[in-house]
Parts: structure tokens; sequence; C-alpha cells
């Protein structure tokens, strides 16, 4: 066995990567010259290479020469166990670094009210998710699209969220989302079950089971109209999903609202009829949002991008 260098190279310097690839290389094809080719380096540049390499390793030769080439030697073939580990999780840390710039890796934090989420959304997030090159992403979505959504996509708690469009986004970018219909959820047999359209102002004399975000609606829609707002609704009961909104109206506690998708979206919603809302406000246009900065992921960009397009589509 005849070592590239016969003095232990004294440097002390981190092995560099290009020197562990050529071994690699060298252990694969087992020719200096061919190697050589491939890298477009001179034969001496990468014998000088695994002397260094030699010498840093401060072992045994990791190669002994043949008549027609180069063979590793055990210490040899130990070190390439490694090296090969070395480089493929390189490799692989290196994809995934890319990957963020690309939108291919990532974590995105989303909001979106509990309306959406109960109906279109789902499966517009399956079909993004589902995409190949989205297999690395994670989405972390939290149900709220109140007043201050703005605000948390302004302060980068989250990185993308998707409101009704009456709020002020003019520091964000927003792209048009999805609609739906406002309507009010009732018994069979409620005097209302038989009406095929009803105005808010009828339902001042009803006790109102309501989500936390329906409950900021009324407000909301309220402080919107002109000369005094709507008459306050009797809002008796505010429950934490429209699931337990529905079930509170089976049992009788009073009416409440729900998105007209709601009654084929989800289950147990025999007995109940969802009669629409005929006031302008109650068709609700959603827009999706972001903060145009290097900060917001390219992936929550692209998810912005990709539900606008489902969405108008």
């Amino acid at each position: 066995m005849i070592p590239f260098s016969n003095r232990p190279d004294s440097n002390n310097q981190d092995l560099d990567l290009l020197s562990l690839r050529l071994f690699v290389r060298l252990c694969e094809d087992r020719n200096l010259v061919k190697v050589a080719q491939k890298f477009d380096l001179m034969p001496s540049a990468i014998s000088k290479r695994m002397a260094r390499l030699e010498g840093q390793l401060g072992g045994p030769p990791l190669f002994k020469r043949l008549r027609h080439g180069l063979e590793p030697t055990s210490v040899g073939q130990a070190f390439l166990k490694h090296v090969h580990g070395v480089l493929e999780s390189l490799d692989k840390a290196t994809d995934e670094i890319r990957g963020f710039s690309t939108g291919h890796y990532g974590q995105i934090r989303m909001l979106a009210p509990e309306s959406t989420i109960a109906t279109f959304l789902p499966e517009d997030l399956r079909d993004f998710l589902k995409q190949p090159a989205h297999s690395n992403l994670a989405l972390h979505l939290h149900a709220d699209g109140g007043d201050d959504t703005v605000q948390q996509l302004n302060e980068e708690i989250y990185n993308i969220g998707i409101m009704w469009n009456v709020q002020d986004t003019s520091s964000l970018t927003c792209l048009p989302y999805r609609s739906d219909l406002l309507c009010v959820v009732v018994p069979q047999s409620h005097a209302l079950a038989k009406r095929h359209a009803v105005a808010i102002m009828e339902l001042q004399e009803f006790d109102i089971v309501a989500t936390h975000s329906i409950a900021r609606a009324d407000a909301r829609v309220r402080r919107m109209k002109p000369k005094g707002g709507l008459p306050a609704l009797r809002i008796r009961l505010v429950m934490p999903s429209i699931m337990n909104v529905l079930e509170s109206i089976r049992a009788g506690v009073g009416v409440g609202f729900a998105p007209q998708d709601a009654q084929h979206k989800l289950p147990n919603t025999e007995g109940l009829v969802f009669v629409p809302l005929q006031d302008e406000w109650a068709r609700r246009h959603f827009v999706v949002c972001y903060r145009d900065n290097e900060r917001t992921p390219v992936a929550a960009k692209k998810l912005a991008h990709f539900l606008s397009k489902m969405g108008q589509a």
C-alpha cells in the first residue's frame, strides 16, 4: 500500500467538500485519470487533495495502487461509509434550504373564518397540499377571521389570512377568493321555515344563537349601516363553532346563522331549514391576504394565489 503522501499533513483545517466528493468518486471509479476528466481537474491536483485528506485524517492510507488503477484500503472503505452519510445529509439539507426559497418546504401559519373552514376551504387546501411540489409543506390553520386579522397579518403573527372584504386591507396584498350566502337556520317547525328568504329586520323578536364570529359580524354590520344602524339582535347564546350552533337550534334554544353551503357540507343538519337572508351584505365576499415582503414565506404567497385561482374558477 502506497499512500498519496508519505508524510502526514500537519494542516488541521476542516475537510473540504470537493475532496470528499473526489474521494467517493475514486472509490467508485478506481481510476485517477477518469475521475480527473469528470471533474475537469489535473490528476496531480486530485493526488494532492488525497494526500492532504490522508494527512488531515492522520491514519493509514486510503487507497492502494494497483497496476491498472486504485483500490480503497480497509480504512478507505470504512471512511467511505461515513462520507456517504455526510454528503447525503448535506445534499438533503441543501435541497431543503433551497426549497424554502421556491416554496417547496416550510410552514404556513394561516387564519380563516370558521364558516369557510366548515364549508369550502378544506377541499381547496387539500388540492394545494396534495401537489407533489408541496409534499414537504406544513400548514397550521387557526379559526378566526375577525376584526384583528389585518393586525395579526401586519404583525406577522400569521402569514396568510382569509377575511370578509369589508375590512381595511390597504396595508396588505389581497386577492379575491370565494363568496357565501348567510342563512337563518331554524327548526322545521319554526314560523320562518317555509319562507324563501328573510330580512335581518324580521329577526328582532327571536332569540339568537351565534358563533363568536357572527356576533362580531353583527356589530360590524350595524356600524356599517347609516343613520343609526340595524336594531340589535337578541343574541342569547354564543357558541364556539357552527356545529354547536346547529345543535343548540335543534335543542330549541333559538334560531341562528350559518352559510348556505353548510347545509350540505356539515353532518347532522336533518330537521333544520336554511333560509337565505335577503339583505345585500348577507352575500359575503372573502379575500385572501398576506403581507408582501421578504419575510413572508414563498409558500404562503403561492397558497394565496392558488386559493384565489380556485375561488375564481
